[in-house]
């Protein structure tokens, strides 16, 4: 009886497990015909391995899971002609699990798929199975660029404060700065220089204030 328990309580684990959304696990199913090591059967079902599809857009692969696929499509230059049932059964989690499991094992270096890009994507279950012509070419895709490392999160460091030089200093093209005596009059000689025009040439000019005869 111990031992029955034990039994059921692994078989538990393992149903719990599963429905964690194991990508490794869920993919068991996938490898029917896409063979475990991702390889595919040549000439009935094409590889998933280091595939263009597979590290393409993700709405190729969600849609493809939601819809499934028929009729000629080119994979690695080598074009299949089969039938892949749609998984619209899987909930969403599961869906972004086996994908991101695809993209990221034989030999595939891409992004995880997330659980939010499958519900978005999630009305499209019930249509008709897609056509490669439908898809968004990967080969015509935009690749996203890398992001070199510590980038993200950097922020720029604010500029040094402009140094003031005084008199004597040497600037940074080696020239050495004046005062405002040495390089020219200052703002108190202009000031007043104005005042002595206004007070003594402008009368002589003008005639203002002289008495009249």
């Amino acid at each position: 009886m111990k031992k029955l328990t034990l039994i059921l309580a692994s078989a538990v684990i393992g149903l719990g497990q599963a429905d964690a959304a194991d990508g490794k696990a869920l993919y068991a199913t996938c490898s029917a015909c896409h063979q475990a090591n991702g390889a595919g059967i040549p000439g009935a079902f094409p590889p998933l391995a280091e595939s263009e599809w597979v590290n393409g857009p993700v709405e190729n692969l969600i849609r493809i899971q939601l819809r499934g696929l028929m009729g000629p499509i080119k994979v690695k230059g080598v074009e299949y002609n089969s039938m892949m049932p749609p998984n619209a059964s899987m909930s969403d989690e599961e869906i972004a699990a086996v994908l991101s499991y695809i993209r990221s094992n034989f030999g595939n270096t891409s992004g995880p798929v997330t659980p939010d890009q499958v519900k978005a994507l999630r009305s499209e279950a019930g249509k008709p199975p897609l056509k490669a012509d439908e898809l968004i070419d990967p080969n015509e895709a935009p690749k996203e660029e890398a992001k070199p490392a510590g980038e993200e999160g950097a922020q720029a460091e604010p500029a040094a404060p402009a140094k003031v030089l005084a008199a004597g200093d040497v600037t940074e093209q080696g020239d050495v700065t004046k005062s405002d005596v040495q390089s020219g009059p200052n703002k108190l000689v202009w000031g007043g220089f104005a005042a002595w025009t206004l007070l003594c040439i402008f009368p002589v000019v003008t005639g203002v204030g002289r008495k009249k005869g």
